[in-house]
């Protein structure tokens, strides 16, 4: 498979993909199940270890659910305001993606686009950059 990277010059404006909303996506998931684990701290220090055992695993649980919530809040508005500024086709599905050595404590997404299959191989356009694989 070939593949093509190159930056794409976008309308100016901030970006949909900002600090702000991979704060909101995935922290405060972790908000959720902190006083879990400081029930269970506290539940262990009292002496009651299985309560803690269940304390702790909800810590873990609670995080894992509330990510399905939090970790998806702004997606539509996301979406919405790029449709508007990259205009895909009407079968593009909207992606999160990132150039394999990009490493970001928040989230692994780079950026958010597009994702077109096409006769002669894939699209991904985004904010920043546009991606295609051809076929071999």
């Amino acid at each position: 498979m070939k593949s093509m990277l190159r930056p794409v010059a976008r309308s100016p404006g901030p970006r949909v993909w900002s600090i702000r909303r991979k704060l909101l996506a995935n922290t405060l998931p972790l908000a959720c199940g902190a006083p879990f684990l400081i029930l269970a701290a506290w539940l262990w220090f009292s002496g009651l270890g299985w309560d803690a055992v269940g304390a702790a695993a909800a810590s873990l649980v609670v995080p894992a659910i509330s990510l399905n919530w939090f970790g998806l809040a702004g997606n539509r508005a996301m979406r919405n305001e790029l449709e508007r500024r990259l205009k895909p086709g009407r079968d593009a599905i909207f992606v999160g993606f990132s150039r394999p050595d990009y490493f970001d404590i928040l989230d692994p997404h780079e950026e958010l686009g597009f994702l077109s299959i096409e006769k002669d191989g894939i699209r991904i356009v985004g904010e920043l950059r546009e991606v295609r694989i051809e076929k071999e």
